[in-house]
């Protein structure tokens, strides 16, 4: 069996589970294998420029910025800075007033999802943890896969300490033999970059529910508790309606990160929670 076999593997899997992805994205401090996303917004402005999300971001802080404000900050010469404004002028991002520039658009707000890294090994799970690693800066959750066989080589206390989680691959089957902690570097400027790369490199974005896999649990419970807080929106009684909708967004809050202590910890709040919208429902 090679990489590419194991890449392929994880392909099909993703595919069947109608999961965005894309292969060897290169990020500068890093190629991971498969980069997967869940949860972004389609409507994403892709942008893959790590200098162009930066400027914009200066001038989203600073509100009115001049050419020599950021020809000052970023250390380029100022046919390049004009070139980058030029771009975020065409894409209705920024606008030019006086000899100014503003934004109009913060695609800083627009939903990025979840984002999911995988490094590939065979055997060299040492190799593969490092590279993993480096994944943490633009993935909120960084994985290794190894065939199943030499799942047993691996010093499962390195990858715990870490939060990279541990993907066992044998015969087109994909389990999670470690699951994967939220990553506390990620940068928002590298994810929105990775996250672009996969949108644009998947041509048939197709809304449709994500089948049950080991990388949505999270995304699937959230969806249905927001579904239920809509169903009440034209409940007569008001003040159950508000009710309902600050408990799922308090519920929504705490299983953001599943992975997590707290994920065990609240997970007595799941059935207190369905309790309470059954209670509800059943209102005069």
């Amino acid at each position: 069996m090679l990489e590419t076999d194991i890449v392929q593997m994880i392909n099909n899997y993703l595919m069947h589970k109608g999961v965005r992805f894309l292969n060897e994205s290169r990020m500068g401090i890093g190629i991971p294998d498969v980069s997967l996303n869940i949860g972004a917004n389609n409507r994403l402005t892709p942008i893959n420029d790590y200098f162009m999300l930066s400027i914009l971001e200066f001038i989203g802080k600073k509100q009115n910025v001049s050419f020599m404000e950021l020809v000052n900050e970023f250390s380029l010469p100022s046919a390049k800075i004009k070139q980058y404004i030029n771009t975020l002028t065409k894409l209705c991002l920024v606008k030019i007033k006086n000899e100014s520039v503003q934004v109009i658009k913060n695609v800083f707000s627009t939903k990025l999802g979840t984002t999911f890294s995988i490094e590939v090994k065979i055997k060299n799970w040492k190799e593969a943890y490092l590279q993993a690693q480096r994944y943490l800066c633009f993935s909120d959750y960084s994985y290794i896969a190894l065939p199943d066989k030499y799942i047993h080589n691996i010093n499962f206390e390195c990858f715990e300490k870490s939060g990279i989680g541990i993907l066992s691959i044998n015969n087109d089957k994909v389990e999670e033999v470690l699951t994967a902690k939220k990553s506390e570097t990620c940068e928002l400027i590298l994810k929105y970059i990775i996250t672009s790369k996969i949108l644009e490199n998947w041509n048939t974005l197709e809304k449709r529910h994500l089948r049950k896999n080991i990388f949505s649990s999270y995304t699937l419970w959230t969806n249905y508790v927001i579904r239920q807080a809509a169903a009440f929106r034209n409940c007569p009684k008001i003040k159950y309606t508000n009710m309902i909708i600050i408990l799922a967004r308090f519920y929504n809050s705490i299983f953001q990160e599943p992975h997590t202590e707290k994920y065990s910890m609240f997970s007595f709040l799941h059935w207190r929670f369905y309790a309470l919208l059954d209670i509800y429902s059943g209102l005069p």
